[in-house]
């Protein structure tokens, strides 16, 4: 059992007992709006309104914790139905769909990106993406390697996308980033110089703010016409 922390008196109903999905829906909660270096088991009970030792009769240790919570975030992903359309199209409303999943919940990203291959919610995942590759002509070795092209390209650019602005990146942080990158020589970077107005704040290693605040839409949505682009065109004949 759970014990709860009393809240009244005489005639004060008892609350209902803590659930694990409970502990780990708050958790969630909590990193989405303070971040996963935040988290603590006291705080996580604070919130809850219990004492810490319920939280750890219902998930063990903090890491256990935050890989159920990866878990949750994972298995909210949508995906959609095996054999109802092209396998280039399903690519792409999966793609998609994780998209969405991980920008909703862009603080457990660091984490996420250690725990999605050893959480079994990542099965139905795997499942759907294997089926819909081998359906398309992969299999054996080919298939391995078309699977593992398509979830690194994925994870990868959305770990990418939505990591989290460096500690010290305040106000004086962002500026001075921006004041060494319109200096750069055009004479050692000419092409970075030529192109920095598009370039700066949009492009990986040339951007200030994360994309769970400036999204690059334009740049996933030419990422999956290569991806699948390219998976047509090693297909097996």
């Amino acid at each position: 059992m759970t014990r709860q922390r009393s809240g009244g008196g005489r005639g004060t109903a008892a609350p209902p007992p803590l659930t694990r999905r409970q502990v780990v829906a708050e958790a969630l909660a909590f990193i989405d709006a303070e971040g996963v270096d935040a988290l603590t088991m006291r705080k996580l009970a604070d919130r809850l309104g219990v004492y810490p030792t319920a939280v750890y009769w219902h998930t063990g240790s903090k890491a256990a914790l935050l890989a159920a919570v990866c878990e949750r975030a994972h298995a909210d992903m949508e995906l959609p139905p095996v054999d109802t359309e092209r396998w280039q199209d399903w690519l792409r409303a999966m793609a998609r769909s994780a998209r969405v999943t991980l920008h909703a919940h862009p603080n457990i990203v660091p984490v996420l990106a250690s725990q999605l291959q050893v959480t079994t919610s990542s099965f139905p995942l795997a499942e759907s993406v294997l089926t819909v590759l081998e359906g398309a002509g992969f299999h054996g070795e080919r298939l391995t390697d078309a699977y593992n092209t398509t979830i690194g390209f994925l994870f990868g650019f959305l770990f990418g996308e939505l990591s989290a602005e460096p500690p010290e990146a305040d106000e004086n942080w962002t500026s001075d980033f921006r004041r060494r990158l319109d200096a750069i020589d055009p004479a050692t970077a000419p092409t970075l110089a030529a192109n920095l107005p598009t370039l700066a704040g949009k492009a990986f290693m040339l951007r200030w703010e994360s994309g769970q605040h400036r999204p690059m839409d334009s740049g996933f949505e030419m990422a999956l016409d290569v991806l699948v682009a390219g998976l047509a065109a090693v297909l097996p004949q």
